[in-house]
């Protein structure tokens, strides 16, 4: 069914008035297989959806609000014809769908029945209430950060739990240059490593560039009575930081042994005692060490949540 004139002439005039005020803004935005009205993208990345209900069959209404409830912008307005508001069956419909938007972590604006007779005045309201959620919003983030910088260095909370939601922190601020360096603390930077054999003493192909995880690691090999191989050689630390902070909880003793497979300049050595080079080998890294790892990892988490504060402030 073609728009109505009236729904092209809001659509136009919404575009114009989000890209005035909020950033970009684009009229007939497809996304989720259905296309919206006017998407908005404000300069703080938060994204806006309006979707305008102008025929007032219910089947008609029904089918926008579906619209709604599949797109994930984070605020979503709803504007109608007045003459949908005196449908008492579509209002109620409309308010229970508020809530459970509001559950998911969505803001909802609307029913706003369109006024022609006073646009200037329409607008400047919902203006209004944009500016109010996006400072609540805002506000959120920010206390979210300050909680965060206190459980990084409250040992009685895992540091796994904390990046995990310092991840989901990255997504709110679009802050995407940390996000990497997070998963590979949370995960391992096994993927990395893998891809990287020949590099595998140098931290600086890995996201974050994550100096701490570099130690020194002993090694001591007996191919015989009188043939004994012991060195001190640097190693970086793969293992997600729930496992490596499970090794100091667990073993006992001021030495850890861990398996590691070996480097370059030790695989020659394998080849030539007829040890498969495959072969993961044991190497003991002091416990200092690894809390030592574990304290300046919390020390960058901290001075990223610092970034993310600039970033929020510049947003």
């Amino acid at each position: 069914m073609p728009e109505s004139p009236e729904h092209t002439h809001i659509k136009k005039l919404l575009r114009q008035f989000f890209s005035n005020n909020y950033g970009v803004a684009v009229e007939e935005y497809y996304s989720s297989g259905f296309e919206i009205d006017v998407f908005s993208v404000t300069l703080s990345s938060v994204t806006i959806m309006v979707e305008t209900i102008w025929t007032i069959t219910a089947t008609n209404f029904y089918r926008d609000l579906t619209i709604v409830l599949s797109e994930d912008a984070k605020v979503k307005i709803v504007i109608v014809n007045p003459k949908i508001l005196e449908n008492v069956k579509l209002v109620r419909y409309f308010e229970r769908i508020k809530v459970s938007e509001a559950r998911k972590g969505y803001s909802v604006i609307g029913m706003l029945g369109w006024s022609f007779s006073n646009e200037a005045s329409f607008l400047e309201e919902l203006k209004n209430q944009i500016d109010e959620i996006l400072e609540s919003k805002r506000e959120s983030v920010e206390a979210e950060i300050e909680r965060l910088k206190g459980d990084v260095f409250n040992k009685n909370i895992p540091l796994s739990a904390t990046i995990s939601k310092c991840i989901d922190l990255c997504e709110k601020v679009k802050l995407f240059e940390n996000r990497e360096w997070l998963r590979c603390e949370l995960y391992g930077y096994y993927d990395y490593l893998e891809k990287g054999k020949n590099m595998i003493n140098s931290v600086d192909c890995l996201p974050g560039k994550p100096y701490y995880r570099r130690l020194i690691g002993k090694v001591t090999f007996y191919f015989g009575p009188s043939n004994i191989f012991e060195q001190d050689f640097p190693i970086i630390i793969a293992q997600p930081i729930n496992e490596i902070g499970s090794w100091i909880r667990i073993k006992p003793g001021s030495d850890l042994l861990i398996y590691m497979p070996p480097p370059s300049d030790i695989v020659k050595l394998f080849k030539q005692y007829g040890l498969s080079p495959e072969q993961k080998m044991p190497i003991m890294v002091t416990r200092l060490s690894l809390e030592g790892l574990i304290d300046r990892l919390r020390n960058e988490l901290h001075r990223s949540l610092g970034e993310a504060s600039k970033h929020l402030d510049k947003s």
